[in-house]
């Protein structure tokens, strides 16, 4: 049962062994079986687990750095490697802040996140950031809107960092549809007329 009930279904299963519509020995069952997954684990789990966390933190960049692929607004734009020499501008909060996970019982704690931004600055590449929109809901002042198109006319390459806050997805819900935030959309075409 996902969390947040309040007891809710403790309190039914409780009533329904009280009512007698549910025998208790079916019961006693489940939970058996519910308790031997857990004693299965306590009873078989290495004392002395060691991570290499260093090591497991490369292997994902690496993994990341192997599936990252740049599109431009023609199938024939593909814009990977960007070049060390291109003025490149990173457009959304999602740059500096990544989302690398769902919502809801999704979130784990990461021993360590090294944003796009912060990575492109440890390599010495001349990358401008402008925040464009926010990582948290679907909105973007004019102003935003405006720093973004600048900077996207003064660069050689442009990388948006478009995906979902928080609120767009969970566990609890089913999404309506594929679509980006609107001001992401509306973002990305408007800096797509400048480049």
């Amino acid at each position: 049962e996902m969390p947040g009930s309040g007891g809710y279904n403790t309190r039914k299963i409780i009533q329904a062994v009280e009512n007698g519509e549910l025998e208790e020995e079916i019961l006693d069952r489940t939970v058996e079986r519910i308790l031997k997954v857990v004693f299965s684990y306590t009873d078989n789990r290495k004392a002395e687990t060691v991570f290499d966390r260093e090591k497991d933190h490369k292997a994902a960049a690496d993994i990341e750095t192997e599936c990252a692929v740049l599109l431009g607004k023609r199938k024939k734009d593909l814009c990977t490697p960007l070049k060390k020499e291109q003025k490149v501008v990173y457009i959304g909060e999602f740059a500096k802040k990544p989302r690398y996970q769902g919502g809801g019982s999704s979130h784990i704690n990461t021993d360590s996140v090294v944003s796009a931004l912060e990575t492109a600055v440890r390599k010495g590449r001349a990358v401008e950031y402008v925040k464009g929109f926010s990582s948290e809901r679907d909105e973007m002042t004019e102003e935003e809107l405006k720093q973004a198109c600048e900077a996207a006319a003064g660069a050689d390459a442009v990388v948006i960092f478009a995906g979902l806050p928080d609120s767009f997805e969970s566990e609890g819900y089913d999404r309506n549809s594929m679509e980006l935030p609107k001001c992401q959309n509306r973002l990305i075409e408007a800096v797509a007329e400048i480049q």
